[in-house]
Protein backbone atom coordinates (compact mmCIF):
# COMPACT_ATOMS: atom_id res chain seq x y z
CA UNK A 1 0.00 0.00 0.00
CA UNK A 2 1.30 3.43 -0.98
CA UNK A 3 0.13 6.08 1.49
CA UNK A 4 0.63 9.82 1.05
CA UNK A 5 0.51 11.46 4.45
CA UNK A 6 -0.11 15.01 5.55
CA UNK A 7 -0.48 16.00 9.22
CA UNK A 8 -1.17 19.31 10.93
CA UNK A 9 -0.97 20.40 14.56
CA UNK A 10 -2.89 23.65 14.40
CA UNK A 11 -4.52 26.18 16.69
CA UNK A 12 -7.25 28.51 15.47
CA UNK A 13 -7.76 31.66 17.50
CA UNK A 14 -10.84 32.80 15.55
CA UNK A 15 -9.58 36.30 14.84
CA UNK A 16 -11.96 38.68 13.14
CA UNK A 17 -15.09 36.73 14.13
CA UNK A 18 -17.96 38.67 15.65
CA UNK A 19 -19.35 37.34 18.93
CA UNK A 20 -22.79 38.77 19.63
CA UNK A 21 -25.63 37.81 21.91
CA UNK A 22 -27.58 36.09 19.12
CA UNK A 23 -28.68 33.15 21.27
CA UNK A 24 -29.86 32.41 24.78
CA UNK A 25 -30.89 29.22 26.58
CA UNK A 26 -33.87 28.74 28.88
CA UNK A 27 -34.58 25.84 31.23
CA UNK A 28 -37.96 25.02 32.76
CA UNK A 29 -38.04 21.67 34.55
CA UNK A 30 -36.68 19.11 32.10
CA UNK A 31 -37.34 21.28 29.03
CA UNK A 32 -34.22 23.04 27.74
CA UNK A 33 -34.65 25.43 24.81
CA UNK A 34 -32.08 27.35 22.76
CA UNK A 35 -33.45 30.52 21.10
CA UNK A 36 -31.89 32.59 18.31
CA UNK A 37 -32.78 35.62 16.21
CA UNK A 38 -30.07 34.80 13.65
CA UNK A 39 -30.09 32.77 10.42
CA UNK A 40 -27.24 30.55 11.63
CA UNK A 41 -27.62 26.84 12.24
CA UNK A 42 -27.97 25.69 15.87
CA UNK A 43 -26.57 22.62 17.58
CA UNK A 44 -26.90 21.02 21.01
CA UNK A 45 -23.40 19.87 21.91
CA UNK A 46 -23.61 17.28 24.67
CA UNK A 47 -21.00 14.61 25.36
CA UNK A 48 -20.15 12.61 22.23
CA UNK A 49 -21.10 8.98 22.56
CA UNK A 50 -20.02 6.14 20.28
CA UNK A 51 -23.25 6.52 18.29
CA UNK A 52 -24.39 10.16 18.53
CA UNK A 53 -26.20 10.57 15.24
CA UNK A 54 -29.25 12.58 16.38
CA UNK A 55 -29.90 15.83 14.52
CA UNK A 56 -31.63 18.68 16.35
CA UNK A 57 -33.64 20.70 13.82
CA UNK A 58 -34.88 24.15 14.82
CA UNK A 59 -38.47 25.35 14.54
CA UNK A 60 -39.81 28.86 14.11
CA UNK A 61 -41.86 30.56 16.82
CA UNK A 62 -44.48 31.86 17.40
CA UNK A 63 -46.34 30.10 14.58
CA UNK A 64 -45.77 26.58 13.22
CA UNK A 65 -45.11 25.83 9.57
CA UNK A 66 -47.87 26.29 7.00
CA UNK A 67 -49.04 24.34 3.95
CA UNK A 68 -47.18 26.88 1.79
CA UNK A 69 -43.77 26.06 3.30
CA UNK A 70 -41.41 23.87 1.27
CA UNK A 71 -37.94 22.61 2.17
CA UNK A 72 -37.16 21.76 -1.51
CA UNK A 73 -36.29 18.07 -1.29
CA UNK A 74 -35.96 15.13 -3.64
CA UNK A 75 -39.03 12.85 -3.71
CA UNK A 76 -41.08 15.55 -1.95
CA UNK A 77 -44.51 15.97 -3.57
CA UNK A 78 -44.75 19.66 -2.63
CA UNK A 79 -41.42 20.27 -4.39
CA UNK A 80 -42.48 18.26 -7.45
CA UNK A 81 -45.91 19.86 -7.81
CA UNK A 82 -45.12 23.50 -7.08
CA UNK A 83 -41.38 24.19 -7.47
CA UNK A 84 -39.94 21.93 -10.18
CA UNK A 85 -41.57 24.19 -12.75
CA UNK A 86 -39.66 24.59 -16.02
CA UNK A 87 -37.06 25.98 -16.39
CA UNK A 88 -36.45 25.41 -12.64
CA UNK A 89 -34.91 21.99 -11.91
CA UNK A 90 -34.17 20.20 -8.63
CA UNK A 91 -30.52 19.79 -7.63
CA UNK A 92 -29.26 17.48 -4.89
CA UNK A 93 -25.52 17.87 -4.53
CA UNK A 94 -22.62 18.67 -2.27
CA UNK A 95 -22.40 22.41 -1.91
CA UNK A 96 -19.33 24.13 -3.35
CA UNK A 97 -19.17 26.28 -0.22
CA UNK A 98 -19.54 25.83 3.52
CA UNK A 99 -23.24 26.03 4.49
CA UNK A 100 -23.85 27.25 8.06
CA UNK A 101 -27.44 28.53 7.86
CA UNK A 102 -30.38 26.52 9.25
CA UNK A 103 -30.00 23.88 6.50
CA UNK A 104 -26.84 22.75 8.32
CA UNK A 105 -29.03 21.28 11.07
CA UNK A 106 -30.61 18.77 8.65
CA UNK A 107 -27.36 17.44 7.17
CA UNK A 108 -26.66 13.77 7.86
CA UNK A 109 -24.33 12.99 10.77
CA UNK A 110 -21.62 10.36 10.32
CA UNK A 111 -20.34 8.84 13.58
CA UNK A 112 -16.85 7.50 14.10
CA UNK A 113 -15.95 5.39 17.13
CA UNK A 114 -12.82 4.38 19.04
CA UNK A 115 -12.79 0.98 17.32
CA UNK A 116 -10.60 2.38 14.52
CA UNK A 117 -13.16 1.51 11.87
CA UNK A 118 -13.19 3.36 8.56
CA UNK A 119 -16.50 5.14 7.88
CA UNK A 120 -17.28 5.70 4.17
CA UNK A 121 -18.91 9.07 3.57
CA UNK A 122 -18.67 9.76 -0.16
CA UNK A 123 -17.73 8.55 -3.63
CA UNK A 124 -15.92 11.35 -5.44
CA UNK A 125 -15.17 12.52 -8.96
CA UNK A 126 -11.72 13.44 -10.30
CA UNK A 127 -11.98 17.04 -9.00
CA UNK A 128 -14.09 18.20 -6.07
CA UNK A 129 -14.80 20.62 -3.22
CA UNK A 130 -16.18 18.88 -0.10
CA UNK A 131 -17.33 21.23 2.72
CA UNK A 132 -17.57 19.43 6.06
CA UNK A 133 -18.00 19.95 9.81
CA UNK A 134 -16.24 17.93 12.53
CA UNK A 135 -16.56 17.42 16.30
CA UNK A 136 -13.94 15.24 17.98
CA UNK A 137 -10.85 15.51 20.17
CA UNK A 138 -7.19 14.70 19.68
CA UNK A 139 -7.25 13.77 15.98
CA UNK A 140 -9.39 13.41 12.88
CA UNK A 141 -8.32 11.28 9.89
CA UNK A 142 -9.52 11.78 6.31
CA UNK A 143 -8.66 9.11 3.71
CA UNK A 144 -8.94 9.59 -0.05
CA UNK A 145 -8.43 6.13 -1.57
CA UNK A 146 -8.74 4.25 -4.85
CA UNK A 147 -10.71 1.51 -3.06
CA UNK A 148 -13.15 1.09 -0.15
CA UNK A 149 -10.59 -0.50 2.23
CA UNK A 150 -7.68 1.82 3.14
CA UNK A 151 -5.25 -0.95 4.27
CA UNK A 152 -5.58 -2.55 0.82
CA UNK A 153 -5.73 0.66 -1.21
CA UNK A 154 -3.57 3.53 -2.31
CA UNK A 155 -4.64 6.53 -0.25
CA UNK A 156 -4.01 10.13 0.60
CA UNK A 157 -4.28 10.68 4.37
CA UNK A 158 -4.99 14.03 6.01
CA UNK A 159 -4.59 14.18 9.80
CA UNK A 160 -5.89 17.07 11.93
CA UNK A 161 -4.74 17.33 15.55
CA UNK A 162 -5.64 19.77 18.32
CA UNK A 163 -3.63 21.70 20.87
CA UNK A 164 -4.82 21.58 24.48
CA UNK A 165 -4.88 25.35 25.14
CA UNK A 166 -7.33 27.84 26.60
CA UNK A 167 -8.50 29.07 23.22
CA UNK A 168 -10.63 27.98 20.30
CA UNK A 169 -9.05 25.00 18.55
CA UNK A 170 -9.27 24.04 14.93
CA UNK A 171 -10.54 20.69 16.21
CA UNK A 172 -12.55 20.27 19.41
CA UNK A 173 -14.99 17.81 20.99
CA UNK A 174 -17.13 20.60 22.47
CA UNK A 175 -18.08 22.46 19.28
CA UNK A 176 -18.26 22.02 15.53
CA UNK A 177 -15.52 23.41 13.29
CA UNK A 178 -15.70 23.62 9.51
CA UNK A 179 -13.42 22.83 6.56
CA UNK A 180 -13.35 22.37 2.79
CA UNK A 181 -11.44 19.49 1.23
CA UNK A 182 -10.53 20.31 -2.39
CA UNK A 183 -8.85 18.46 -5.27
CA UNK A 184 -7.85 19.94 -8.59
CA UNK A 185 -5.57 17.86 -10.77
CA UNK A 186 -2.67 16.63 -8.66
CA UNK A 187 -3.21 19.19 -5.89
CA UNK A 188 -5.33 18.34 -2.83
CA UNK A 189 -5.82 20.81 0.01
CA UNK A 190 -7.78 21.35 3.22
CA UNK A 191 -9.06 24.85 4.03
CA UNK A 192 -10.51 26.29 7.22
CA UNK A 193 -13.83 28.13 7.43
CA UNK A 194 -12.17 31.39 6.36
CA UNK A 195 -10.87 29.77 3.14
CA UNK A 196 -7.23 29.67 4.31
CA UNK A 197 -5.23 26.62 3.20
CA UNK A 198 -4.08 24.71 6.27
CA UNK A 199 -2.95 21.47 4.61
CA UNK A 200 -1.76 20.98 1.04
CA UNK A 201 -0.44 17.92 -0.78
CA UNK A 202 0.86 17.52 -4.35
CA UNK A 203 0.78 13.94 -5.62
CA UNK A 204 0.47 11.73 -8.69
CA UNK A 205 -2.39 9.55 -7.45
CA UNK A 206 -5.08 9.83 -10.11
CA UNK A 207 -7.86 7.84 -8.42
CA UNK A 208 -9.15 9.15 -5.06
CA UNK A 209 -12.78 8.22 -5.56
CA UNK A 210 -13.44 6.83 -2.04
CA UNK A 211 -13.59 9.18 0.96
CA UNK A 212 -13.47 7.57 4.40
CA UNK A 213 -13.07 9.12 7.87
CA UNK A 214 -11.82 7.93 11.24
CA UNK A 215 -11.23 9.34 14.73
CA UNK A 216 -9.44 6.41 16.51
CA UNK A 217 -8.75 7.75 20.02
CA UNK A 218 -12.17 9.35 20.66
CA UNK A 219 -15.69 9.26 19.19
CA UNK A 220 -16.28 11.80 16.46
CA UNK A 221 -19.16 13.43 14.56
CA UNK A 222 -18.96 14.50 10.92
CA UNK A 223 -21.24 16.31 8.47
CA UNK A 224 -20.84 16.62 4.70
CA UNK A 225 -22.55 19.76 3.38
CA UNK A 226 -25.07 18.37 0.89
CA UNK A 227 -28.18 20.41 0.07
CA UNK A 228 -31.26 20.39 -2.18
CA UNK A 229 -32.48 23.44 -4.12
CA UNK A 230 -34.13 24.48 -7.36
CA UNK A 231 -31.88 25.90 -10.04
CA UNK A 232 -31.99 27.63 -13.42
CA UNK A 233 -29.55 29.32 -15.78
CA UNK A 234 -32.26 30.88 -17.90
CA UNK A 235 -34.02 34.22 -17.70
CA UNK A 236 -37.67 33.74 -16.80
CA UNK A 237 -40.74 35.92 -16.51
CA UNK A 238 -43.44 35.40 -13.86
CA UNK A 239 -43.01 31.72 -13.07
CA UNK A 240 -45.58 30.81 -10.43
CA UNK A 241 -44.01 29.10 -7.41
CA UNK A 242 -45.79 27.43 -4.51
CA UNK A 243 -49.44 26.80 -3.69
CA UNK A 244 -51.95 29.62 -3.08
CA UNK A 245 -51.19 31.81 -0.06
CA UNK A 246 -54.00 32.38 2.43
CA UNK A 247 -53.91 36.01 3.55
CA UNK A 248 -54.41 36.64 7.28
CA UNK A 249 -54.66 40.03 8.97
CA UNK A 250 -54.13 41.80 5.61
CA UNK A 251 -50.44 40.79 5.72
CA UNK A 252 -48.07 38.18 4.37
CA UNK A 253 -44.31 37.63 4.53
CA UNK A 254 -42.47 35.19 2.25
CA UNK A 255 -38.94 34.06 3.13
CA UNK A 256 -36.49 32.09 0.98
CA UNK A 257 -32.79 31.36 0.75
CA UNK A 258 -31.32 32.43 -2.59
CA UNK A 259 -28.03 32.43 -4.44
CA UNK A 260 -27.29 34.04 -7.81
CA UNK A 261 -24.48 35.45 -9.93
CA UNK A 262 -23.12 38.85 -8.87
CA UNK A 263 -24.88 40.79 -11.63
CA UNK A 264 -28.07 38.70 -11.62
CA UNK A 265 -31.40 39.81 -10.16
CA UNK A 266 -34.46 38.00 -8.77
CA UNK A 267 -37.86 39.68 -8.94
CA UNK A 268 -40.77 38.58 -6.71
CA UNK A 269 -44.39 39.51 -7.32
CA UNK A 270 -47.49 38.83 -5.25
CA UNK A 271 -50.61 38.72 -7.42
CA UNK A 272 -54.27 37.89 -6.98
CA UNK A 273 -55.72 37.01 -10.39
CA UNK A 274 -54.65 40.01 -12.49
CA UNK A 275 -54.19 42.34 -9.53
CA UNK A 276 -50.53 43.11 -8.71
CA UNK A 277 -50.24 43.55 -4.93
CA UNK A 278 -46.48 44.20 -4.75
CA UNK A 279 -43.23 43.50 -6.56
CA UNK A 280 -39.65 43.75 -5.37
CA UNK A 281 -36.27 43.04 -6.97
CA UNK A 282 -33.27 41.52 -5.15
CA UNK A 283 -29.60 41.12 -6.05
CA UNK A 284 -26.40 40.26 -4.16
CA UNK A 285 -24.84 43.09 -2.17
CA UNK A 286 -21.15 43.75 -1.57
CA UNK A 287 -19.62 41.27 0.91
CA UNK A 288 -22.88 39.30 1.02
CA UNK A 289 -22.71 35.53 1.42
CA UNK A 290 -23.27 33.43 -1.69
CA UNK A 291 -26.50 32.19 -0.08
CA UNK A 292 -28.60 34.80 1.68
CA UNK A 293 -32.14 35.11 3.02
CA UNK A 294 -34.69 37.48 1.56
CA UNK A 295 -38.01 38.41 3.17
CA UNK A 296 -40.73 39.70 0.87
CA UNK A 297 -43.36 41.45 3.02
CA UNK A 298 -46.69 42.78 1.79
CA UNK A 299 -49.10 44.80 3.97
CA UNK A 300 -52.59 46.24 3.60
CA UNK A 301 -53.75 43.33 1.44
CA UNK A 302 -57.46 43.48 0.62
CA UNK A 303 -57.86 39.96 -0.88
CA UNK A 304 -58.14 36.56 0.82
CA UNK A 305 -55.72 34.63 -1.38
CA UNK A 306 -52.72 35.35 -3.62
CA UNK A 307 -49.90 33.66 -5.59
CA UNK A 308 -46.13 34.16 -5.68
CA UNK A 309 -44.42 34.74 -9.02
CA UNK A 310 -40.66 34.72 -9.67
CA UNK A 311 -38.71 36.31 -12.51
CA UNK A 312 -34.96 35.97 -13.19
CA UNK A 313 -33.05 38.85 -14.77
CA UNK A 314 -29.50 38.26 -16.06
CA UNK A 315 -26.88 39.38 -18.56
CA UNK A 316 -27.74 36.75 -21.22
CA UNK A 317 -24.24 35.38 -20.79
CA UNK A 318 -22.78 32.08 -19.66
CA UNK A 319 -22.35 32.10 -15.91
CA UNK A 320 -25.86 33.36 -15.14
CA UNK A 321 -27.55 31.23 -12.48
CA UNK A 322 -30.23 31.39 -9.80
CA UNK A 323 -30.85 29.04 -6.84
CA UNK A 324 -33.80 28.95 -4.40
CA UNK A 325 -34.26 26.91 -1.21
CA UNK A 326 -36.36 26.85 1.99
CA UNK A 327 -39.43 28.79 0.86
CA UNK A 328 -41.82 29.58 3.72
CA UNK A 329 -44.24 32.08 5.20
CA UNK A 330 -42.59 34.28 7.82
CA UNK A 331 -43.71 36.64 10.60
CA UNK A 332 -42.97 40.26 11.41
CA UNK A 333 -41.24 39.11 14.61
CA UNK A 334 -39.98 35.54 14.82
CA UNK A 335 -37.28 33.40 16.37
CA UNK A 336 -36.00 29.84 16.02
CA UNK A 337 -35.69 27.27 18.79
CA UNK A 338 -34.17 23.83 19.29
CA UNK A 339 -35.12 21.72 22.28
CA UNK A 340 -33.53 18.98 24.37
CA UNK A 341 -34.21 17.24 27.67
CA UNK A 342 -30.65 17.28 29.00
CA UNK A 343 -28.04 19.82 30.08
CA UNK A 344 -25.88 20.78 27.10
CA UNK A 345 -24.21 23.67 25.29
CA UNK A 346 -25.98 25.38 22.41
CA UNK A 347 -23.73 26.41 19.53
CA UNK A 348 -24.37 29.07 16.93
CA UNK A 349 -22.45 27.16 14.26
CA UNK A 350 -21.77 30.21 12.10
CA UNK A 351 -19.49 31.97 14.60
CA UNK A 352 -18.62 29.45 17.36
CA UNK A 353 -20.78 31.16 20.01
CA UNK A 354 -21.50 28.69 22.85
CA UNK A 355 -24.06 29.06 25.64
CA UNK A 356 -24.31 26.50 28.43
CA UNK A 357 -27.73 25.51 29.78
CA UNK A 358 -26.37 25.17 33.34
CA UNK A 359 -23.93 27.73 34.65
CA UNK A 360 -23.84 29.75 37.85
CA UNK A 361 -21.56 32.64 36.92
CA UNK A 362 -22.63 36.18 37.86
CA UNK A 363 -26.17 37.18 36.92
CA UNK A 364 -27.01 39.65 34.18
CA UNK A 365 -29.58 42.43 34.48
CA UNK A 366 -32.61 42.13 32.20
CA UNK A 367 -34.94 44.95 31.22
CA UNK A 368 -37.58 42.71 29.62
CA UNK A 369 -41.26 43.32 30.40
CA UNK A 370 -43.12 40.83 32.57
CA UNK A 371 -43.78 37.42 30.95
CA UNK A 372 -41.03 37.89 28.39
CA UNK A 373 -37.59 36.40 28.66
CA UNK A 374 -34.05 36.37 27.26
CA UNK A 375 -31.87 38.86 25.47
CA UNK A 376 -34.60 39.58 22.89
CA UNK A 377 -37.55 39.63 25.37
CA UNK A 378 -39.37 36.69 23.79
CA UNK A 379 -42.88 36.02 25.17
CA UNK A 380 -42.61 32.99 27.45
CA UNK A 381 -45.67 31.28 25.96
CA UNK A 382 -43.93 31.23 22.57
CA UNK A 383 -41.18 29.10 24.08
CA UNK A 384 -43.27 27.12 26.57
CA UNK A 385 -46.86 27.07 25.23
CA UNK A 386 -49.57 27.48 27.91
CA UNK A 387 -46.94 28.47 30.51
CA UNK A 388 -45.76 31.77 31.93
CA UNK A 389 -42.26 32.78 33.02
CA UNK A 390 -42.38 30.97 36.39
CA UNK A 391 -39.34 28.92 37.40
CA UNK A 392 -37.23 29.57 34.32
CA UNK A 393 -33.44 29.79 34.22
CA UNK A 394 -31.97 31.95 31.44
CA UNK A 395 -28.36 31.74 30.24
CA UNK A 396 -26.48 33.78 27.66
CA UNK A 397 -22.90 34.48 26.60
CA UNK A 398 -21.57 37.58 28.37
CA UNK A 399 -17.95 37.38 27.24
CA UNK A 400 -16.05 35.19 24.79
CA UNK A 401 -16.54 31.55 25.75
CA UNK A 402 -18.25 32.30 29.10
CA UNK A 403 -21.89 31.98 30.06
CA UNK A 404 -23.87 33.81 32.72
CA UNK A 405 -27.34 32.84 33.96
CA UNK A 406 -30.14 34.37 35.99
CA UNK A 407 -33.39 33.13 37.50
CA UNK A 408 -36.82 34.32 36.43
CA UNK A 409 -38.46 36.97 38.59
CA UNK A 410 -39.13 35.95 42.18
CA UNK A 411 -36.65 33.05 42.29
CA UNK A 412 -33.03 32.56 43.31
CA UNK A 413 -30.31 29.95 43.89
CA UNK A 414 -28.70 29.06 40.57
CA UNK A 415 -28.71 26.67 38.88
CA UNK A 416 -32.02 25.23 40.12
CA UNK A 417 -33.87 28.55 40.49
CA UNK A 418 -36.50 26.99 42.75
CA UNK A 419 -36.13 29.06 45.94
CA UNK A 420 -38.29 32.13 46.56
CA UNK A 421 -36.67 35.50 47.15
CA UNK A 422 -35.68 36.38 50.69
CA UNK A 423 -37.87 38.87 52.51
CA UNK A 424 -37.33 42.39 51.20
CA UNK A 425 -36.11 41.28 47.76
CA UNK A 426 -37.84 40.74 44.37
CA UNK A 427 -37.26 40.62 40.62
CA UNK A 428 -34.89 38.68 38.37
CA UNK A 429 -32.58 36.60 40.57
CA UNK A 430 -34.00 38.66 43.49
CA UNK A 431 -31.75 41.58 42.58
CA UNK A 432 -34.14 44.39 43.62
CA UNK A 433 -35.15 45.77 47.03
CA UNK A 434 -38.79 46.03 48.08
CA UNK A 435 -40.31 49.48 48.69
CA UNK A 436 -41.93 51.03 51.78
CA UNK A 437 -45.13 49.27 52.77
CA UNK A 438 -47.20 50.38 55.80
CA UNK A 439 -47.39 46.79 57.07
CA UNK A 440 -44.02 45.50 58.25
CA UNK A 441 -45.28 41.92 58.18
CA UNK A 442 -46.36 42.05 54.54
CA UNK A 443 -43.85 41.00 51.89
CA UNK A 444 -43.81 42.59 48.46
CA UNK A 445 -44.62 40.39 45.48
CA UNK A 446 -41.44 38.45 44.70
CA UNK A 447 -41.93 38.85 40.94
CA UNK A 448 -42.75 42.52 40.50
CA UNK A 449 -42.34 44.12 43.96
CA UNK A 450 -45.96 45.27 44.29
CA UNK A 451 -47.95 45.45 47.56
CA UNK A 452 -51.58 44.74 48.37
CA UNK A 453 -51.44 47.09 51.37
CA UNK A 454 -50.94 50.86 51.58
CA UNK A 455 -47.58 52.60 51.52
CA UNK A 456 -45.93 54.39 54.42
CA UNK A 457 -46.28 58.14 54.60
CA UNK A 458 -44.62 60.09 51.79
CA UNK A 459 -44.39 57.04 49.44
CA UNK A 460 -46.74 56.08 46.58
CA UNK A 461 -47.00 53.66 43.67
CA UNK A 462 -47.77 49.93 43.39
CA UNK A 463 -44.26 49.20 44.68
CA UNK A 464 -44.26 51.96 47.30
CA UNK A 465 -40.98 53.22 45.92
CA UNK A 466 -41.85 56.73 44.68
CA UNK A 467 -41.71 59.76 46.95
CA UNK A 468 -44.93 61.78 47.19
CA UNK A 469 -43.10 64.90 48.31
CA UNK A 470 -42.81 67.48 45.54
CA UNK A 471 -39.83 69.73 45.98
CA UNK A 472 -40.73 73.43 45.99
CA UNK A 473 -38.60 76.14 44.50
CA UNK A 474 -38.37 79.10 46.86
CA UNK A 475 -36.75 82.40 45.86
CA UNK A 476 -33.38 82.93 47.42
Amino acid sequence: MLLYFCCLFYLLTISGVSFCQNIFVTTKGCDVVCVTNSSSGLSWNSEIENKSDVNYVSQYIPNPSTSFDCDIKEYDMQTKNYYEIKPWTLKTKISNEIILDRRWEEMKIFSTTTRQEYVPVRNLGPNFDIPMSIRTKRAAYIYLCNGPDPPRSTCLLFVLKEFEMNSYNLLDENYWTHFTLSKKGNDTSLKNAKGEIILELRHNVSDNSHMLVQSRSAPGLWKIHEIDYIYTEKETNDTRLGPPIDIKDNFTCISMLVSMCESCQLKLKLKSDNLLLKEETYQPQNNQKKWFEIKFTVENIVVDSAHLFVSTIGRNKSGDFWKIDKVRLCQKREFRVIKTDREAECQLVEDYTLVSSANSEPKIESTCPENTVGTFCVPCHWIYPSHNCDKIRVCTEYKLGRTACWCSAGLTNLPRCQDACAEGRYGLSCNKTCGNCSSRNLKCDAKNGTYLSTCVKNYVGPQCDRSSIVAANFPT
